[in-house]
């Protein structure tokens, strides 16, 4: 199945797939707690695929909107003030957990040219290999350029490997253990 670039039309639908996707990940249920998790989540992705989509990131989905990838340039501005606020109060509790993974991660990231932002496949069609087929569209996208990415689950850090990524380092601390990943 063929990956496209998303259309801003397809963004909608696509936040839905990672609000999805994300509902029980590890680092969403640490860091976006609650009750009405998918629906704030759900939402929080929206208000990043729009970001990034408007400041030069490469969102590819598949022709069914049933997986997304999403790759952001290192130079992504951040949000404007009240985008930045309404993601804080969508977090609720779980912001200052977000705040503290990037005290401690921050400064062990490496640079790279682009970040893998998210990757998130529909629940109903996870394990069918849409993931790869998206993910490899996208990086051959970027061709040679670097890509740093960060990944909360173990089983994920096989997948990134066989894509070309490398564990540059394994950050343990409070919440989700983390990969930092670079390819």
């Amino acid at each position: 199945m063929p990956a496209r670039l998303a259309t801003d039309a397809d963004l909608p639908t696509l936040a839905s797939v990672l609000g999805e996707a994300f509902h029980v990940y590890p680092w969403t249920r640490w860091t976006v707690p609650g009750e009405d998790r998918l629906a704030r989540l759900t939402e929080i992705q929206g208000v990043y695929l729009a970001h990034a989509a408007a400041h030069g990131g490469r969102v590819w989905t598949t022709p069914d909107l049933d997986a997304v990838a999403v790759l952001i340039p290192a130079s992504l501005p951040d949000p404007a003030p009240e985008v930045g606020e309404r993601i804080v109060a969508l977090h609720g509790e779980g912001w200052q957990r977000v705040v503290d993974h990037e005290v401690a991660v921050g400064p062990r990231r490496p640079e790279a040219d682009w970040l893998l932002a998210t990757v998130g496949v529909d629940p109903a069609r996870q394990g069918g290999g849409l993931g790869t087929t998206i993910l490899e569209a996208a990086l051959a996208d970027l061709g040679d350029a670097s890509v740093l990415l960060e990944t909360y689950a173990d089983a994920n850090v096989r997948l990134y490997e066989r894509l070309g990524f490398r564990v540059v380092e394994h950050v343990e601390g409070a919440g989700p253990d983390v990969w930092l990943m670079l390819r």
